[in-house]
């Protein structure tokens, strides 16, 4: 394992403190999509100083909620940080590798590839719109609350997230002891009879 990698069974977002990490999370299946997503946000973020999510939504044309959650994700993983007034600005490393003007270290370029994946342009129009994909980037019309209606699909699910809720709860209290736990979960539940 590279230097600065955390252990595969450790839970969460990869921390990003290197530029193999940011390699390794366009290499990922889903991160790439959401970090990739066609927009160069840090390059916007250096120039400004810092904006906060309304700001970010407003100049990019995009959903507030879906930047305030990908935002949320951009620092937990690393390369943003959130300031006192709750405004953002891209962290060393993010400045190091995915600014305009990062020279040999810029990055961009590799996570340009990743735009034409499905689930990169899926994301991108969930955070212009704020309405969900498809779940899983199903077929257009296979909409994750109807394929819910059908109890093979829901029990499935259920069963899944039911497991993944067992497994990460102890690690999410952890981690959000002392935290404003207003602003930390949104959840919907949905179960079949």
């Amino acid at each position: 394992m590279p230097a600065g990698r955390r252990a595969p069974d450790t839970v969460g977002p990869v921390r990003i403190e290197q530029p193999s990490d940011i390699v390794a999370t366009v290499d990922g299946m889903y991160a790439s999509d959401l970090i990739a997503a066609q927009f160069d946000l840090f390059t916007w973020l250096e120039r400004r100083g810092r904006a906060d999510t309304e700001e970010i939504a407003r100049h990019f044309g995009l959903d507030e909620r879906a930047v305030d959650v990908t935002v949320t994700y951009l620092v937990a993983a690393g390369l943003l940080h959130r300031l006192t007034d709750q405004s953002v600005e891209p962290t060393k490393v993010a400045r190091s590798h995915l600014v305009a003007g990062a020279g040999a270290d810029d990055l961009r370029l590799y996570f340009g590839m990743a735009r034409e994946r499905p689930g990169c342009l899926e994301l991108v129009d969930v955070l212009r719109t704020g309405e969900p994909a498809a779940f899983g980037s199903a077929r257009r019309g296979q909409q994750w609350l109807a394929r819910m209606a059908t109890a093979p699909f829901a029990n499935q699910f259920s069963a899944g997230m039911d497991a993944r809720g067992r497994f990460l709860a102890p690690y999410a209290a952890t981690a959000l002891t002392g935290v404003d736990y207003r602003r930390v979960l949104d959840v919907v539940l949905a179960r079949a009879a």
